[in-house]
């Protein structure tokens, strides 16, 4: 008869648990997964907007208050970043994203994934990163932007795991 009491807490977590899911209470599985893809094609326009250095195109994906923040701690608001980007020696090669995943959660959306860059340098070699990150997303007017991207490098020098 102890188990009732525990049995019992169990249960209503889980219930508690699927009234908070995502979304749960107030959008219908179809709206939750369009919302999904467009957060996704909004991290795919920010990976070619990046590689083609389009600044107008990398502004347009940004909150005005957007903030980059590294594993260090380091921040750098929306102009500083965009003026890191203009500063990467070389030219970009790629930029590609892998297990990329998107979560919404009303008008904020959650993007989580393994980003991996090619960058040839000045004197034709090439240099490849990768980073795990975390990108939040705000809804805002009918449109998604990036407010917050936190990456952590994964020291693999962006080799991809053999298949």
């Amino acid at each position: 008869m102890a188990d009732a009491p525990r049995r019992i807490a169990v249960l209503a977590l889980s219930g508690a648990l699927a009234c908070c899911r995502p979304g749960a209470a107030d959008a219908p599985a179809a709206s939750r997964a369009d919302e999904e893809l467009a957060l996704l094609r909004l991290e795919r326009a920010m990976f070619d907007a990046l590689r083609d250095r389009r600044q107008g195109a990398i502004a347009a994906l940004l909150t005005d208050d957007f903030v980059a923040r590294d594993a260090t701690g380091a921040e750098l608001d929306k102009a500083a970043f965009l003026a890191s980007v203009a500063a990467t020696p070389g030219r970009i090669v790629s930029v590609e994203g892998e297990h990329v995943k998107a979560r919404v959660y009303g008008d904020v959306g959650v993007l989580t994934g393994v980003q991996r860059a090619t960058v040839r340098l000045p004197d034709g070699r090439e240099v490849r990163d990768a980073g795990a990150f975390t990108d939040v997303c705000l809804k805002r007017g009918g449109r998604w932007q990036i407010a917050l991207a936190h990456s952590v490098p994964l020291g693999d020098g962006g080799a991809k795991p053999s298949e």
